[in-house]
This record gives C-alpha cells, structure tokens and sequence, in this order.
C-alpha cells in the first residue's frame, strides 16, 4: 500500500535566539522528529522538555487548527469568537479552569509533566512562528483565535479531557442550575442522632423517568474492544488488539506517534489530541489498550434545602451556605460586536449545583450537587509514563494501583512473558453497594439510580460521605484493593460491559454498582461476539486462515466483520417470512418484503463492504430489539423477543434465538421488515445494494467504502456513520473504529500493525488526511515500525532537526 520508495532526508536545524520565554536554566530544546510511511513522527531527546518540544511541533504540522479551537474550549473563550452556540460550555469550563484551580494543579503535578507541557506548547508556537498565520490550513488561516499558547492551557486541555465522563455530562445541567425564590418556611430540626449514626433509610421506591432527560453515556458514542492473549493460548508470548471507538472528528481523535528519550521512555502507539503521551501502544516488553468503563466517575449529593434560605442546605443539623461563583465570558454577537455576559454557580462543600434531569430542579425542598472526583486528578500524567515504562505486568498493574488515576477506562494488556491482564482500576468515588442502599433516598434520587446510574446520595448526612481506603492515594475514592483486576495466561477482553466477563472462567464479581451493574445481568452483544470468537477458534470453527492464536488472528477477527445479532436471531426471522404472505399492511399501504427476505437470506452475515443485506439487518435489528413506534400498531415483544431467555448460567450464549412460539414475535417481525423496505424505499437506497456502496466516509471529493457496523447490533468493528442521506447512504462517518493496534512479542522484541481509520491529519491538504482511510478500507495495516533500523529503513522515512534556546 506505500509509494514508491524514495528517501527524503530533510535536516533543519535553527537556532532561535528571540524566544518569548524569560531566560531560564532549563536546557536548550533539541530534538529530532523523523517521519515513516503515512505520517507517523518518531520523537526522539534528551529530556521532557523537548520531547514535548518535539511533539507540539510534530502535532500541528498535521492538526493546529484542532488544538487551537480545543484551547479556546478548555479556556471557555470560543463564544469570543463564534458566537452564543458553546456559551454554555464556556461557562462550565471558565469555571473549571479557573486561574486559580490551574495554578494549583500545576504546583501540584511533578516537575517532568510540567517541562513536557512547557515543551509541547513552546514547540507548538514555533511550528506557529515558522508557518506564519497566512499559510496555516485553510479552517484556521488568518484567524485572530489561533494564538501562542503556554504549559497552563495544555494543562487546560487535558483538565477538560479528564472530566469527559463526569463534568463534561452535565454542562447544561450545571448552568441550568438557579436558585428558586426564598419561601416562607422552618429550617428543617436537627436529625436524632441514631439516623446519623446508622444512615439508614426507607426502600428505594422507583418513579418513571425518561432516559432521553439524562446525560448519555452510551458506548455507541465513546466505546471500544480489546483482547490480550497470553502464552497458553498463543504458544509463546502475549498478544494484544486494542480497538478503541471514538469520534473521527474533533479533538477525542487519536494521533499515532513513537516517542523516545534514550534509556529512560521508549513507547510507540498513539494519543487523545493534546495528550503528550501514549495512551494507547507498547513498548519493548508490554502492550496495553483502553476500553470505556461502566464505572461512574461522580456521585450527585441531594442537597436538604433551607425553604427560606434556599442557597442553603443542611448537613447534620447544621445550616451551611453555598458560594457563589461568578465567571465572565466573552460573547460575539450577529454584528461582530463582542459583549460580556456573566453566569453564577452555587458551590457547596460537595461541588457545584446541577441539574441532573429536567424533573430534578433546584426548589425551596432540594437541589443536587455534583461530585466529580476527576476534577483534580494530577495523578494521570504521571501514571501514563510509569505504564509505558513497565517491563513485565507485574509492574504494569503495580503502576495503576499506586496511583489510581485512570480517567474514565478499563485497562486490557500483554506482557512478552505470555501474561494477560484486565483491570478497571481509576479515579471512582468511593461508595460501597452498602453506602447507595443506605444513602440513596427514595423517589427522584432512587429514579436516577434505576434510570441511568446516577447515583445521588443524601447530603443531609455526613455519613453518606464518600469514604477513603487505605490504599487510595487520595480521600473520596476506591483503593485498588476494591476495584476488579485479573492476571490470566488465556485471554483477558472487554467490549464496554462491566468487568463480570473479562473471562468467562474466573468471573469477577461482588464490587460497587459504582463501578458496574451488570453481574449476572445479559451482556452487550459485543461482549458475547468477542468471547464466541475465542470459543470458535479453540474450537476450530470460525472459518479463519491458519490455526491458533496470534496477533494475525486478532486482525482477522476484527476485520471478519461478523454481524452478531444476525447470527443468533436471523434464521427464526427468515422462517417467519417463509411462513408468511409477503403483502404487508402498513397504514394505509401494502407492501412487498419478498425481496427483502431473499436479500437476507443470501446475506453473508458480516459488514464487509462487499457484503449484501448488511443495511437491511441493521435497520430492521435497530426496529426489532427496541419499542415499537407509537403510531406502527405494533406490539412490544421486549419481554417474549427470544426462544431461549438469559440464563446467568450461560450469559455468553444467552439471550438467542427467535420465538417463533410467539404470535405476537411473527407480527412484530413482519411489520418491522415492511416498515425496513419502506424506509430505504423512500430514501432511494435498492434493497441489493452493497454495503461498502452505502456506508461510507468522503475526502476531497473520493468516497472512501467502510466496512464496519453497529457495535450495538453486534459488529466488532464498530462504525457510527450519520443519518442516512437520501439516495446516498450513511455519510460521514462520525466515530468507531479509531487507532486499531496488533502487537505480538517475540524474542527480537514486540511486532505491531495498527491502522488509524481517519489518518493522522485533520487538514484536506495535507497528504496524510486520508491515506490510512483508504488504509483501512482495504483491510490493510501499517507495519510499525519500532526498532531503530526499521525507522532507517522506512522508504519514506524523512528527518527533521529542531533547536531553539529556553
């Protein structure tokens, strides 16, 4: 898949002498920053400084425009300059990132992460210098908004990246919250003492509550797979794939880079957009990835509000008053006038006032509070060099127990010893299973609970505060010794479902619904397609190239495309069109789903771009296995969809099956198809159509076919493409498969393909904007090149030396 190979060698090497740094004692910058086939920088210094040097110029040569709309975010100043439309988030992120909350993390992180974040800005202002604001990239040329930045407002943006799952949730929310009007009424009497001792209170009492009013925290959005194998399965050392799904627009994309200071950090995979780090890859012993985690990263307090004085709430008998906090932000309006608007939040010992569903108001009763234990979580950075660090797992897993700080994912890794590892071991508040029955009161808060997992505790009681084990490194959150980890020599994975399953033979089991609620409960459909494929290829039936396990087998299986609900419910559907007419009345029409069914039973079950029936299946799974629409007539089958119901027992093969038993079933199944063939009817998409021809992302005017699907339907490959465009298909592609890595180890030292679905720059005129899309498409990989004669002899290789006085 590469060009022809010719080696350009470019050195540069400029010496600065104006910097708009003061002088300093630090060592000069000087790094070298070579390139390999599809853009890949391999960053290589002395110190943190001028890796991060390094790496800020590397980084906005491919994607400046990005990083600099992503400063103006963490700042809160985009309203500065395009108006009203992220007012909201400007304010919730003005207070986040407040001077002095900045100024305090930044005395508190170690001094190697502050010269990196030093060194990445100032690298990032000199590709700025270099370039001139004229001949930057077309979304961002000449714009006033693209500035110099400093250490502080990369810490800004990785403080913002670190609350993604808590704060991040609730922007709306937070600014939603007012203060009612004072009302005529007692401060609440002080609570006998035996209910502050015991904190126990009356059964929770569920109300209905609409989903669609909470914060999403759904994988379709911010998912992701991942595998590690171990010796017994693979012979030999570990194997690992690491598939996260993130968005392919915007600033949560990944950027794939090798970075190395010689005999102190030598790691290779790629990191979230303004992180200095890898987050995701390996190094010459370890290989680990991330997946999504079902653990909360937050708790609301529910506050016991003085009805007269209602900025202020009671704890333990005692009044106290919330704080006022006002920010300013700076707002464009139609006329290109820039005027000033001011928001108050309400803080309170527990953070600041939310509100977490349009039912959950701020009145003269009760308010709710956010509790977010990332907010100041310095631990991260640091933790992220240690694990790239790591020689074997043992000291892999000891660098996350001894610091906590992962921000909102699982942890699945390989060793070169042949070892497996999961873990769900990060910054989560510290409430026991016996803490939420206790302290969750019934009604609303026992509602956010049962709705979405938000988990309100009762404010009124100091007892219900988070609690702190002996071996957290901070107050308020979880120890390692209470949060799941397994060391295996089979296979460890996770698809976004809890930790229950890592492996289906040592279940993991007994922790906070804090962390996951999902123990003996019906997993995702990814989940049961990752451990199924294992199954298959031990059991010698999965119709793969070869025999074994390996890191070739872990591409084929992500590049297999299997369709996991079709597989386990399309047959039953296929009898039901076979036994019934083929003339369905829908409304006012009839309509003919013959075809459809020929399509789906000639389908070959999987979303290869070739593949024939894949959007049919997707639609007509997306109608079938949620609520009937309210104006279809047609029943809900929640409850009687499958012949053989979820059985703990056997969560990997349970729930399956059509119940073809059910009346009701066959209805829903055939009103479903006709509404299916009606809807790309009218949307001028042929039934036959290829899918490759219907899904699809578009550069500079290619379309580019992409296999991949529903992770929710069961596709491993997940693809989440945009509504579907009349008489085109479904364009573009909004997230999924990202930053895709295999690695292996043998004695030479760790073997790596990856492939980064939407390539490494965000600029249409930048080669590298869409070369691994096509990459990918094709059902290629990049073979990464690690060791230091690969990087020689790379056919593209190019080489450029930066220098610059501090």
């Amino acid at each position: 898949m590469r060009s022809t190979p010719t080696l350009a060698v470019f050195a540069l090497s400029l010496c600065c002498a104006a910097s708009s740094q003061a002088a300093s004692s630090q060592p000069d910058y000087q790094v070298q920053v070579r390139r390999t086939s599809y853009g890949i920088p391999h960053i290589q210094a002395a110190n943190w400084g001028s890796l991060g040097y390094g790496y800020g110029y590397a980084f906005a040569q491919d994607n400046v425009c990005v990083l600099a709309r992503e400063v103006l975010a963490a700042n809160g100043t985009q309203s500065r300059y395009f108006g009203s439309a992220t007012l909201n988030a400007d304010r919730v992120y003005k207070m986040v990132n407040s001077p002095a909350r900045v100024e305090a993390a930044w005395a508190v992180i170690d001094s190697e992460t502050r010269d990196l974040l030093t060194g990445y800005a100032d690298g990032y202002n000199r590709y700025l210098r270099d370039t001139g604001a004229s001949a930057l990239p077309a979304d961002c040329r000449d714009q006033p908004w693209v500035q110099p930045i400093t250490g502080a407002d990369a810490l800004r943006v990785l403080r913002k990246l670190l609350v993604r799952a808590s704060t991040g949730n609730f922007v709306n929310g937070l600014v939603a919250a007012f203060p009612p009007a004072p009302a005529t009424a007692q401060a609440p009497s002080a609570l006998p003492a035996t209910l502050l001792a015991s904190a126990k209170l009356p059964p929770v009492q569920t109300p209905i509550i609409d989903p669609a009013d909470l914060p999403d925290f759904s994988p379709e959005r911010f998912g992701s797979n991942a595998v590690g194998l171990g010796g017994d399965l693979t012979g030999g050392g570990g194997a690992l794939l690491g598939n996260p799904h993130f968005p392919w627009f915007g600033i949560e994309r990944f950027y794939a880079v090798h970075l190395t200071i010689p005999g102190r950090y030598d790691a290779m995979g790629a990191s979230i957009f303004g992180f200095p780090l890898i987050n995701i890859g390996f190094n010459r012993h370890v290989a680990w990835s991330h997946t999504v985690s079902t653990a909360r990263r937050f708790v609301l307090r529910e506050l016991a509000i003085v009805p007269s004085q209602p900025m202020s709430y009671v704890v333990d008998g005692q009044t106290v008053s919330m704080q006022p906090e006002t920010v300013s932000v700076d707002v464009r309006q139609a006329d290109g006038s820039v005027v000033p608007t001011s928001h108050t939040f309400w803080r309170t010992q527990y953070g600041p006032v939310v509100v977490p569903t349009g039912g959950a108001g701020w009145t003269n009763n009760r308010a709710y509070a956010l509790t977010d234990v990332n907010l100041e979580n310095s631990r991260a950075f640091r933790q992220y060099r240690e694990m790239a660090t790591a020689r074997n797992l043992d000291e892999f897993a000891a660098v996350l127990r001894r610091h906590v700080a992962l921000p909102w994912v699982n942890t699945i890794a390989a060793d070169s010893a042949g070892n497996a590892f999961y873990a769900d071991i990060g910054s989560m508040p510290n409430a026991s299973n016996a803490k939420l029955a206790a302290c969750i009161k019934p009604g609303l808060s026992a509602g956010l609970a049962a709705a979405a997992r938000i988990y309100a505790l009762d404010g009124s009681l100091s007892a219900c505060d988070l609690g702190t084990d002996a071996d957290a490194p901070e107050p308020g959150i979880f120890g390692a010794g209470n949060m799941p980890g397994l060391m295996r020599r089979d296979f460890v994975q996770n698809s976004n479902d809890s930790y229950w399953l890592a492996n289906p033979a040592q279940r993991l089991e007994g922790f906070s619904q804090i962390i996951g609620a999902d123990e003996n409960r019906p997993q995702g459909l990814r989940t049961r397609l990752g451990i199924t494929q294992i199954r298959d290829r031990q059991a010698g039936s999965d119709g793969l190239p070869g025999a074994g396990f390996g890191r070739q087998w872990l591409q084929d299986v992500l590049y297999g495309n299997r369709h996991y609900s079709a597989e386990i419910m399309l047959d039953g559907v296929l009898q039901v069109c076979a036994a019934h007419n083929p003339n369905v009345t829908i409304g006012a029409q009839s309509v003919n789903v013959a075809a459809a069914c020929a399509v789906l039973g000639n389908w070959d079950r999987r979303n290869n771009t070739g593949s024939v029936g894949a959007h049919l299946w997707t639609e007509l799974w997306r109608r079938l296995s949620g609520s009937p629409n309210a104006i279809s007539g047609l029943p809900s089958v929640s409850n009687v969809l499958y012949a053989v119901p979820f059985d703990a027992a056997d969560p990997v093969n349970t729930p399956r099956g059509l119940n073809m038993a059910s009346t009701l079933v066959a209805a829903r199944v055939m009103g479903e198809l006709a509404y299916t063939v009606q809807f790309f009817t009218d949307n001028g998409i042929p039934l036959d159509r290829p899918w490759g021809q219907i899904q699809f992302d578009q550069r500079n005017g290619e379309s580019i076919a992409i296999h991949g699907g529903s992770g929710g339907s069961g596709v491993y490959n997940a693809i989440v493409p945009g509504a579907l465009v009349p008489g085109v298909g479904y364009t573009p592609i909004f997230g999924g498969s990202s930053y895709i890595q295999s690695v292996s180890f043998t004695p030479s030292g760790p073997q790596a393909q990856a492939v980064l679905t939407y390539s490494q720059s965000s600029d249409p005129a930048n080669p590298h904007y869409a070369d691994m899309t096509r990459l990918f498409s094709n059902y290629g990989w990049v073979s990464l090149p690690f060791a230091e004669g690969d990087i020689r002899r790379d056919p593209n290789l190019t080489v450029l030396k930066l220098r610059e006085k501090r």
